[in-house]
């Protein structure tokens, strides 16, 4: 699926301004940050409202997070190795390497 979508958009590089590529780790490490990003990115408004829910959501769930005991995945409960995944993502790395996408952990 990510292939077929790398695929689509290096042939159709008129649609480029219609996505947006973002690091699941930036955005838990800066959520707002990456909230405001995303906006800024699209010309939405971000308004005070829409800042203080989310921000009372995030607030809401560290706090559930501080709760609850830490949930531990392992690839293996999904029949997957580091390998299968690399290999399944491959592409997508590429075509973020050679686009300039940068961020300090999507990229090995």
């Amino acid at each position: 699926m990510l292939d077929s979508m790398v695929k689509f958009r290096t042939s159709h590089p008129e649609l480029e301004d219609r996505w947006l590529d973002i690091s699941f780790y930036d955005l838990v490490q800066a959520p707002m940050d990456m909230v405001a990003h995303i906006y800024n990115r699209f010309g939405w408004s971000l308004e005070k409202e829409a800042v203080a829910v989310m921000d009372a959501w995030l607030e809401a769930q560290a706090a559930q997070r501080r709760s609850e005991k830490r949930h531990k995945y392992d690839l293996a409960d999904f029949g997957l190795t580091r390998d299968k995944v690399d290999a399944a993502f491959s592409h997508y790395r590429d075509f973020l390497s050679s686009s300039g996408i940068r961020s300090s952990m999507l990229l090995k």
